[in-house]
């Protein structure tokens, strides 16, 4: 979209790893450590993209902290941005404007040469 790109991204923050999950058949898989089906996934302290093959039902999202020792606080924000094309069909009147036609009559220039004398000193 173009406007996802100027939201504010955090500069601090603990990195989390994350995984969007089409069903809930793959989140039973993710939380038992198996493979998994996703649609996008990443790691960071913030993310943002752009979906198009998801547009409607339930998905999930999956978390995962790689830091053994220390817990950390997630704040998840999602915004959904739906997009909608209208077109419309408009006719235009105009005037059809006739090509100017110019034509030209060339005739052949007759030239006379004459020699005159002149005296230089």
């Amino acid at each position: 979209m173009g406007a996802i790109s100027e939201l504010i991204i955090p500069k601090t923050g603990e990195d989390v790893s994350y995984w969007f999950i089409p069903d809930e058949a793959n989140l039973g898989l993710f939380r038992s450590g198996q493979a998994f089906s996703i649609f996008d996934k990443g790691k960071g302290i913030a993310a943002y993209g752009k979906n198009t093959t998801h547009t409607s039902g339930t998905f999930f999202l999956g978390l995962h902290n790689d830091n053994q020792v220390q817990g950390i606080d997630v704040d998840i924000k999602i915004v959904a941005i739906r997009e909608i094309k209208i077109y419309e069909y408009v006719e235009y009147e105009r005037e059809r404007q006739e090509p100017i036609i110019v034509t030209l009559n060339k005739e052949r220039m007759e030239i006379n040469e004459t020699k005159y004398r002149m005296p230089v000193e």
